[in-house]
């Protein structure tokens, strides 16, 4: 995924606004979903995440974020200074039936570039905040204090059985709801794995059926490395294992790193929900790399209301 100073981005949440509110604002909610520490208190004007899963690994005295205003249920929106570039968070909440309609809208100044995509980041955790609403582990946490160099390394568990998850790695209409635009497969050694972006070297390099899944990967410099999906069963659901590997140890992965796991999040979370699952979603008439982001974004775009993800 691509950065930008500028995120914008909707999200359905099968709960009421009340609820989701109280999951943006309360501490204890936002370290189960989002942040390792939390403080909020919104009469007295603060709000402030920091710790290892925040960018920047910021500590709680760094005055990094500052309440600017809030409308209980209904929208909340704050000061974050990131890697000492200043910039704004609003989300703003519509009740839709029993379901909420979150916007997110993020907005950077000018500073140096991020060696990680600010979409991916937010990709990730409004996903896990679906998951946090609906009672599913919300476990999907980047780790800003480690390297994210050489090899990439994620695994997190799912309810789904083997069997589903295996198809949503490798039916094209199921890979469309989480990576694919157009998705191409032949299960077999050599065979084609296009995800309809565009680039060649995507091919399945070996798999043992709901077991594991080697695919080749084209790099921006030419070169190939392999992606591998490992499926292990336990107590009636399954862990997803991911390693790409193929890297110097020092190469620096930060961008693709937090990629995969959101990739990885979004894996469980279409074997779980089931065809009715729809990944957050951004606006893409105009986006210059509309073509990597999966086909059911793209069928999403009749419905987003953009005049709520204006800033």
């Amino acid at each position: 995924m691509t950065d930008s100073k500028l995120v914008q981005m909707q999200i359905r949440l099968n709960a009421p606004a009340a609820i989701v509110f109280r999951a943006l604002t309360s501490a204890g909610a936002l370290r189960a979903w989002l942040a390792e520490a939390a403080h909020v208190d919104l009469p007295g004007g603060q709000f402030l995440l920091w710790g290892k899963h925040t960018p920047h690994c910021p500590a709680q005295g760094d005055g990094h974020m500052r309440l600017r205003e809030y409308q209980a249920d209904r929208s909340l929106q704050f000061d974050w200074t990131m890697g000492g570039a200043p910039g704004r968070v609003t989300f703003r909440l519509r009740q839709s039936d029993d379901a909420t309609i979150l916007s997110l809208i993020h907005q950077r100044g000018e500073a140096t570039e991020e060696t990680f995509s600010l979409d991916d980041y937010w990709f990730t955790h409004l996903e896990n905040l679906r998951r946090y609403l609906d009672g599913k582990p919300a476990d999907a946490r980047v780790d800003f204090s480690q390297a994210m160099t050489g090899d990439i390394k994620h695994q997190l568990r799912t309810s789904a059985n083997l069997e589903r998850v295996w198809a949503v790695l490798t039916q094209p209409r199921l890979i469309e709801r989480w990576i694919a635009n157009s998705a191409r497969v032949e299960l077999r050694a050599g065979g084609v794995y296009d995800l309809g972006w565009g680039f060649d070297g995507i091919n399945v390099v070996d798999f043992d059926i709901n077991s594991r899944l080697t695919i080749s990967w084209q790099e921006t410099d030419g070169s190939s490395t392999n992606v591998t999906f490992a499926l292990h069963a336990r107590d009636g659901g399954t862990d997803i294992s991911l390693h790409h590997g193929g890297f110097a140890p020092d190469f620096p992965n930060n961008g693709i790193w937090i990629g995969w796991l959101n990739y990885l999040n979004w894996i469980r979370s279409a074997a779980e929900y089931g065809e009715s699952w729809q990944p957050p979603a951004i606006p893409l008439a105009e986006h210059p790399w509309a073509g990597i982001y999966p086909k059911s974004m793209h069928e999403a775009q009749a419905s987003l209301d953009l005049s709520e993800l204006e800033p």
